[in-house]
């Protein structure tokens, strides 16, 4: 009997290894990342906290040292990031702060803090604060409404603190020193085209020009000539009546009385005092620089009952500017009336 060798074992044996393996790199099992087929690696997303951020600082922020009750005060202060600054007052009784504007309330230190919080490309910047004393003004004039000072090249209006004013802080321009009393008016309405302003601090009571345009009391025709009569008032020079525009003052405060306006038959021409004394120096340019509470008003010459001794010209005052002019009394002007206690011109 032959006894025969089955040769075909190993080699079936061998043929499914190298089978086996040939799959088993075919599937990616043990297989490099060059291999086709392969998955290429996926790209880390950096982490919020991995970001890079700037730094940032706060600059520009400076009250004044020494400050008066019912003033105001704008704040500029600029962050190196470009962000809106935040303002807050920790002495909230002494002044407050809203859309970057401080109202100061009482006597005592205020304490005004500058934030910028930052966003996700910058950090939150240094918190600072600025500090004034505040007092109550001593004087009786009336506030000039001038917040601001000029400096060295008298270029532009600029903030009255020692940054921006150096040498020149202590001069007591008006913006720096805020003395004088703050405004104060109370509005009394008869009618809707019936009304006049109370100034509480000195009792006299101003016209309020009509709404309507074809009123003869509207802002527009409110104009005239000046003419007096009473020989007691005019010095010696009543003026011209009716003049260039058909109507003077006399005529003008005649039909206010007539009508008894706002309910007083008292009505007269302001002095020059009392006219000067509702200026608004702190107007923009180009807008009447009277105190706001007086609707259409207008940026014109105002006459006033003062006159001129020597050549019998009258005085008046301009809301263009708020300066005092001596004019021609034939010459039509805008004439506002007011009533009460008179003073000395």
């Amino acid at each position: 009997m032959h006894h025969f060798r089955n040769n075909n074992k190993p080699i079936l044996t061998l043929a499914m290894l190298v089978l086996s393996m040939g799959f088993l790199v075919g599937c990616g099992g043990g297989g490099d990342s060059g291999n086709e087929g392969s998955n290429p690696p996926s790209k880390e997303e950096p982490k919020p906290e991995n970001i890079k951020k700037s730094t940032q600082t706060i600059s520009d922020f400076e009250l004044p040292e020494k400050m008066k009750t019912e003033r105001v005060f704008d704040l500029t202060a600029f962050a190196s990031s470009k962000l809106a600054v935040a303002y807050q007052s920790k002495t909230p009784s002494i002044c407050s702060v809203a859309n970057a504007q401080i109202t100061f309330l009482n006597v005592g230190v205020c304490i005004i803090e500058a934030s910028q919080a930052g966003n996700d490309q910058y950090f939150a910047a240094p918190t600072i604060s600025a500090s004034s004393t505040v007092s109550v003004s001593s004087s009786l004039l009336t506030v000039t409404g001038i917040n601001k000072c000029q400096g060295q090249d008298m270029a532009a209006w600029i903030p009255c603190v020692k940054g921006k004013l150096g040498s020149l802080l202590g001069l007591e321009q008006d913006g720096e020193a805020q003395d004088g009393q703050a405004f104060s008016f109370s509005q009394k309405t008869i009618s809707s085209d019936e009304e006049c302003l109370i100034d509480n601090r000195t009792g006299l009571v101003w016209q309020q020009y009509a709404k309507d345009s074809n009123s003869w009391r509207s802002a527009s025709k409110a104009r005239g000539s000046w003419y007096d009569t009473n020989p007691k008032t005019n010095n010696g020079n009543q003026g011209y009546p009716d003049g260039i525009a058909n109507q003077d003052t006399q005529t003008y405060i005649t039909r206010l009385n007539a009508e008894k306006y706002c309910g007083y038959n008292d009505w007269r021409m302001p002095t020059a005092s009392e006219l000067v004394g509702i200026i608004d120096y702190g107007k923009p340019k180009g807008e009447a620089k009277i105190y706001s509470g007086f609707y259409n008003a207008s940026a014109t010459e105002h006459w006033t009952s003062s006159v001129e001794l020597a050549d019998g010209s009258a005085v008046t005052v301009s809301f263009a500017e708020g300066t005092v002019y001596f004019g021609s009394k034939v010459v039509p002007r805008t004439i506002r009336a007011v009533r009460g206690v008179q003073k000395q011109s």
